[in-house]
């Protein structure tokens, strides 16, 4: 199996046979199923601050999945869990850890980082919120960290 899909024919294919995968899965909902509850309520948020018609989900971008789009202020938005993004301890702590759920938090974290140095040489507006802003303080996390309507 791993030689097959190691082919060039296959890797030839693979960009597009993602594209469709991502494509099937915005338009049967796949995307809000595999979400947690906060981000969801986020998104409701954002679709009552700027309409639903405004508000995309799952967006690719430079090879990455972000969360959100506004078209109208033209941002990018990227809502992380603390625990998973390695946002609740020092990056330090869980580069030392042997385990492998620590070594994919660790993953994640550097992803992010290379994903906001992209972000910001590239001109595009980029901001993270993340579960535990959300949940703690709202709708008002979004004006907080510069995610405002345009209306």
């Amino acid at each position: 199996m791993k030689e097959a899909l190691a082919s060039p024919s296959v890797k030839c294919k693979l960009p597009e046979t993602l594209r469709k995968r991502h494509e099937t899965m915005k338009a049967n909902g796949s995307y809000r199923r595999c979400s947690s509850r906060a981000e969801n309520a986020f998104y409701e948020e954002l679709c009552c601050l700027f309409g639903s018609d405004d508000v995309e989900r799952a967006v690719h971008v430079n090879r990455w999945l972000i969360d959100f789009y506004v078209c109208s202020i033209d941002t990018y938005i990227q809502f992380d869990g603390v625990y998973w993004h390695g946002l609740d301890r020092p990056v330090d702590e869980i580069a030392a850890s042997s385990s492998l759920r620590d070594a994919a938090i660790l993953r994640t974290f550097e992803r992010d980082g290379r994903r906001e140095k992209w972000f910001l040489e590239s001109g595009k507006k980029l901001v993270r919120v993340t579960d535990k802003q959300f949940i703690e303080i709202g709708r008002a996390s979004m004006a907080l960290l510069g995610v405002k309507s345009s209306g």
